[in-house]
């Protein structure tokens, strides 16, 4: 009877042997999945902190990052992994993301002291890394960002000065200009680190060369770059000459910083026709097509300022007129080929929706010749007028539609003119009127000879009229002629 129970008992204890190798067994595997997993989520982690990382820019002096409103959970998740994955793991490339992953979290601390924290705990994580890989040039990068942001914020830290931050700094920018003399990542760390310092000249060529090697850059990294010259010599060092380079600024510029492109105006012709003749060149070299180099002159003579300045203007009839000329479209050749010689007149300018007595009413509430204001013309009595100042003599009126409007029709249009803006008398000495269509737009041409008026009135009828030939004052309607000198 005893051998059974004492058989029993054995068995018991081989099944709970193998009920703890089993165990053991599970444990190990879940142990090794955690480390899995935690690795799979380390190169998730690594991923997105890499993107976030390549954002970072300045506006007003200051390093930020992509508006991080709803963002701050997500990086504070982030900052928990890299915590968590350097404890088990003491690489380079952990604690790399560890500090990526502070100065991250630091972006969204309002406390100063607990911002001042994170900082030099991102230092130092970083400073950690660079002891395993001091030529990574990453490293680098993320040492200079940490270390602008802790200079901006006159911060220190527990174990170095202020004094000692600079210098650390200074050597920084140093290194990164050895170590990735061609990333854009360094070149837009050290302009962000030179402004920092004070050394404006230094951060401004590190922009430069960043623009000369065409990379993509965020609209925030480009609104800062914009934003920073100061003067026409620092916007020469900045801007591009090259198409399509340099069109978004002429764009920005011409509607944000108006004032300052009125002053800087010859430094904006300057790079525009320094983008026509490399243009020329790259023809010439066959590295864009004819076709190509057809739509890129188009696309630069759809720029308001390429009408508005007579040099650069000039220079674009110029070659617009060969283009139509080799492409047997004589009209347009032969209209550019008169405007290449002719100023654009600075007139005023003034619509009026309804003309019903034109010989009678006044023209009023008049604008610049470069006014951004939009109008549509072809509306059933509306008109057009223009003042012309004194000096001058119109030759060439041109009504220029937007893209994809309708036409009208020139018998549709009527010309008035006035020596008082009080008595306007049809124009019928010798002006002739075109209508013609060129790349998707419409225009009405008119040219006239030797007028002795100075008020003029661009008249359309037509009850058919639905107001459709619309555009900005600027290119709806343009005067050319000659000055005369005193």
């Amino acid at each position: 009877m005893k051998r059974p129970r004492i058989s029993f008992h054995k068995n018991q204890y081989e099944l709970m042997n193998r009920l703890l190798s089993i165990l053991l067994v599970l444990l190990v595997g879940a142990a090794a999945a955690v480390i899995l997993i935690c690795s799979f989520d380390s190169l998730r982690l690594g991923s997105a902190l890499v993107k976030l990382q390549q954002t970072y820019s300045i506006l007003s002096g200051e390093i930020v990052l992509p508006d991080l409103k709803g963002k701050e959970q997500r990086t504070e998740e982030f900052l928990e992994r890299a915590t968590a994955v350097n404890k088990d793991n003491s690489s380079a490339q952990a604690k790399y993301r560890l500090s990526q992953a502070q100065f991250l979290s630091s972006r969204g601390t309002v406390d100063h002291i607990q911002k001042s924290l994170q900082l030099c705990s991102a230092l130092k994580s970083i400073e950690d890394a660079q002891k395993f890989s001091p030529a990574n040039s990453n490293y680098q990068i993320l040492a200079i960002n940490i270390l602008t942001t802790i200079s901006h914020e006159k911060f220190s830290c527990p174990d170095k000065t202020s004094d000692l931050l600079i210098t650390q700094l200074h050597q920084a920018i140093a290194h990164a200009e050895k170590l990735a003399p061609a990333s854009p990542a360094a070149l837009l760390a050290l302009s962000q680190a030179n402004l920092e310092l004070g050394n404006k000249l230094q951060a401004l060529q590190s922009l430069r060369r960043l623009q000369l090697l065409g990379s993509t850059l965020s609209e925030q990294e480009q609104l800062y770059i914009f934003n920073l010259p100061d003067n026409s010599e620092e916007l020469a060092l900045l801007l591009p000459t090259t198409y399509p380079a340099f069109l978004p600024w002429i764009q920005y510029f011409s509607q944000v910083r108006s004032t300052d492109f009125s002053r800087w105006n010859d430094t904006f012709a300057r790079a525009l026709l320094q983008a026509l003749l490399d243009l020329e060149q790259r023809l010439d070299k066959n590295k864009i097509g004819e076709e190509d180099y057809i739509r890129f002159i188009l696309d630069i003579a759809n720029l308001d300022y390429a009408l508005e300045n007579n040099e650069a203007r000039k220079k674009l009839d110029t070659i617009m007129a060969n283009i139509f000329g080799r492409n047997n479209n004589l009209t347009w050749s032969n209209i550019l080929n008169q405007r290449k010689d002719m100023v654009r007149i600075p007139i005023l300018k003034a619509g009026m929706e309804l003309d019903k007595a034109p010989e009678a009413s006044m023209l009023s509430s008049w604008l610049d010749d470069t006014s951004k204001e939009s109008i549509a013309f072809n509306k059933n009595n509306s008109a057009l007028g223009f003042y012309l100042p004194e000096n001058y003599l119109p030759q060439l009126i041109i009504l220029e539609a937007a893209e994809r409007q309708k036409n009208i029709s020139a018998e549709s249009i009527a010309l008035y003119a006035s020596s008082d803006n009080q008595a306007y008398y049809p124009y019928k000495q010798d002006a002739q009127i075109q209508s013609l269509s060129l790349a998707d737009r419409h225009y009405i041409v008119i040219s006239i000879k030797q007028p002795t008026f100075r008020y003029f009135k661009i008249l359309y009828s037509n009850s058919m009229g639905d107001g459709s030939f619309r555009q900005r004052l600027t290119r709806l309607v343009q005067v050319y002629g000659t000055q005369i000198k005193q």
